[in-house]
């Protein structure tokens, strides 16, 4: 197998490779020969599984390089580098927001930055002054102290922290909207493939990325028949088909959305769903598409490992890292095992790197039932279907090196 980078990729060299690059090298040497011993309990084997780890982290280096370039591996400040390119800069963490009503004594100045909580829970501090007025009350903005989705229901917020001489008490009479954590990785990779193809209206791009920005749809696929003849999917000439997943996404939603992207004099292709609506002239309007058929796909990782990797642990990490990368899946979208290796090397519980301790790996994958030892090749999906994976239908087999 070549490694390094050729016309097809990269091909990273893992350390076991490298470790018999290194015997073999010996045993090629005219100051060795082919009879020293390198094995792991003789002097040279040693030295050479010694040299064997940093070379491994170079190689691994070479990776990231690699993937860095590419928005479906790119991760993180790398990530953020390929995204800034088309103007989409990753979301930050947000603090909740909400109100509060401060109690006290009249005239009492409370002063922003003021801090209250819910009893035994998140703290809020307020971020405007406030003076209490002749009712005994004043009501003021505040915001949680740490970022995140932090919730406070109607009058959960209850007990002052910060002392303030005529400041009673404190109530929030609404729920406070909750903030967010900051954009995930796969998160921006979607408004990222978003933006890149928003900008053309009408196209089949345009018309996708509006689909795709719908709240339950998952993928779609737009097929323009730009001839005068029925094409291959069955369009009659001067079409577009749509094919979207999942086939319980919200139907007017999506009718609206291709009828607000329909090119004038252009018919829309599709097998399954026919919504007839009235535009704003009063006139009846069609719209037609068609769901993605599901392939239901199974993944077996067959791999052996060394220390760190703990098979109780680090099994369960592999298969969230393929179960994560099905979340790309697209319609019309082969199933590629190097995408599969790809996340398993920069997966850990943190999501962040590679987990520890592999020495050799293998991907099988195959359509409809528990792939044999010769699945190993990408399996090419018809256009108007998607894969499909569920936790149960991955196995990872982990042996000791």
């Amino acid at each position: 197998m070549p490694f390094g980078l050729s016309p097809t990729g990269f091909t990273v060299k893992r350390l076991a490779d490298i470790r018999q690059d290194l015997r073999d090298a010996i045993a090629a040497s005219s100051y060795f020969g082919k009879k020293a011993q390198t094995g792991a309990a003789y002097a040279l084997g040693v030295i050479a599984d010694l040299v064997a780890v940093p070379l491994a982290s170079l190689w691994s280096l070479g990776q990231s390089i690699y993937d860095q370039f590419r928005p479906g591996a790119a991760e993180g400040a790398q990530l953020d580098n390929v995204a800034s390119l088309v103007g989409v800069v990753r979301l930050p963490a947000t603090h909740s927001i909400g109100v509060v009503t401060l109690a006290g004594v009249v005239a009492t100045v409370i002063p922003s930055g003021s801090r209250c909580r819910v009893t035994a829970g998140p703290i809020f501090e307020t971020t405007e002054d406030g003076t209490v007025g002749g009712g005994g009350t004043v009501d003021v903005d505040c915001q949680s102290i740490d970022t995140g989705p932090i919730e406070a229901i109607a009058g959960a917020i209850d007990a002052i922290v910060t002392p303030v001489v005529g400041w009673t008490g404190v109530v929030n009479a609404a729920d406070v909207v909750p903030g967010r954590d900051v954009e995930t990785d796969a998160a921006l990779r979607i408004r990222r493939e978003q933006a890149v193809v928003r900008p053309g209206s009408c196209t089949d791009q345009a018309i996708q990325a509006d689909l795709e920005a719908l709240e339950d749809v998952i993928a779609a696929v737009v097929l323009s028949n730009r001839t005068l003849v029925v094409d291959g999917y069955g369009s009659p000439g001067k079409s577009f088909l749509t094919v979207i997943h999942p086939n319980t996404a919200d139907q007017d939603a999506i009718a609206t959305a291709i009828w607000q992207n329909l090119p004038a004099g252009i018919y829309s292709h599709g097998l399954d769903v026919v919504k007839t609506f009235t535009d704003s002239r009063g006139y009846a309007q069609v719209v037609r598409w068609s769901w993605a058929s599901q392939l239901v796909l199974h993944v077996e990782a067959v791999l052996t490992y060394s220390a760190p990797y703990n098979p109780v642990v680090s099994d369960d990490l592999v298969a969230a890292a393929i179960l994560a990368e099905s979340a790309f899946f697209a319609v019309g979208g082969d199933v590629e095992v190097d995408d599969f290796v790809a996340a398993i090397s920069r997966r850990t519980d943190a999501g962040l790197k590679a987990i520890p301790g592999i020495v050799t790996l293998q991907i099988r994958v195959k359509f409809g039932g528990v792939p044999g030892p010769g699945d190993i090749v990408n399996l090419a999906v018809a256009i108007t279907a998607i894969a499909t994976l569920d936790a149960g239908d991955i196995t990872v087999t982990s042996t000791p090196a």
